[in-house]
C-alpha cells in the first residue's frame, strides 16, 4: 500500500512537472511572438531610413542612427528567439522524459495493483 501510494505521488508529481512545463512552454511561445515583432518593428525602421536619406543630408545621419539601432534590435531579437527555441526544445525533451516516467510509473502502480489482486501476501510454497 505504502508503495502503490508512493507511485501514486510520483504520477501527480509528474503530471504537475509536466504541466509547469506545458505553462513555461507557453511563455516561451509568447517571447518568440514578441521577438517577431520587434523584427518587425526593426524591419520598419530600414524602411523609414531609406526614405530619410532621400528627403536631405541631415536626415541621412539620422536615418544612419536608426539603422544601427535597427541592426541591434534584429540581432537581438534573433538570439532571443534563438535561445527562447532552444528552451522551448528543452522543455520538449522534459516534457517528453515526463511523459515516460508517468508511463513507466503507471505501469508500476499497475503492476503493484495487480499484485494485490492475486494476493501478493500469501507465502510462497
Amino acid at each position: 500500500a505504502a508503495a502503490e501510494q508512493r507511485a501514486r505521488e510520483a504520477v501527480e508529481s509528474a503530471r504537475e512537472a509536466k504541466q509547469r512545463a506545458d505553462e513555461q512552454a507557453g511563455a516561451l511561445r509568447k517571447a518568440e511572438e514578441d521577438a517577431a515583432k520587434e523584427h518587425d518593428a526593426a524591419a520598419e525602421a530600414l524602411r523609414q531610413k531609406e526614405e530619410a536619406e532621400k528627403e536631405s543630408a541631415v536626415q541621412s545621419t539620422l536615418a544612419q542612427q536608426a539603422e544601427e539601432r535597427a541592426a541591434e534590435a534584429k540581432q537581438a531579437a534573433q538570439q532571443e528567439a534563438e535561445k527562447f527555441t532552444a528552451q522551448l526544445d528543452g522543455l520538449r525533451t522534459s516534457n517528453e522524459a515526463f511523459k515516460q516516467r508517468e508511463a513507466e510509473l503507471g505501469e508500476r502502480l499497475r503492476r503493484a495493483g495487480g499484485k494485490g489482486e492475486r494476493g501478493a501476501r500469501q507465502p510462497t510454497p
